[in-house]
């Protein structure tokens, strides 16, 4: 049988079970998305779940199969009651990881983060992901 002219994109074992890992916790999680459908986006929040005072958030950012986005804008943007109460822009690390290390949340409760993703070449995506900020510890 002749080669074929289509090879599928060898993958290691650890980004595969990274990219499953993401897509658990994501589904864990009640979001709504907007934009660019081969854009992907995870992200984390470190404490989780996060508590009064600043938590550090980490986005990933792909293509639709994965391979890391590196030089993209990525802005960060908690609501609470229908308020921006604040903003932030992560950092790029490399390797398609956007960090953010002291993202405000100053009161307890149910909040919409908004992670926006404006691409180098002009797509963008939005995605929303609702938290449950807790109260500081005692």
């Amino acid at each position: 049988m002749p080669p074929s002219s289509h090879h599928p994109r060898a993958t290691s074992p650890a980004a595969r079970y990274l990219a499953l890992a993401l897509l658990v916790a994501l589904s864990a999680c009640a979001s709504e998305r907007r934009g660019d459908p081969d854009l992907q986006v995870a992200l984390s929040v470190e404490p989780d779940p996060p508590r009064v005072g600043t938590a550090a958030v980490q986005v990933r950012v792909a293509e639709v199969d994965w391979s890391p986005r590196n030089g993209d804008r990525v802005i960060l943007r908690g609501v609470r009651d229908s308020i921006v109460l604040t903003q932030d822009t992560a950092v790029g690390q490399g390797a398609g990881l956007y960090r953010a290390e002291a993202l405000p949340f100053p009161v307890a409760g149910s909040w919409i983060l908004t992670v926006r993703v404006e691409a180098r070449d002009g797509r963008w995506v939005e995605v929303d992901e609702t938290l449950r900020v807790e109260a500081e510890a005692p």
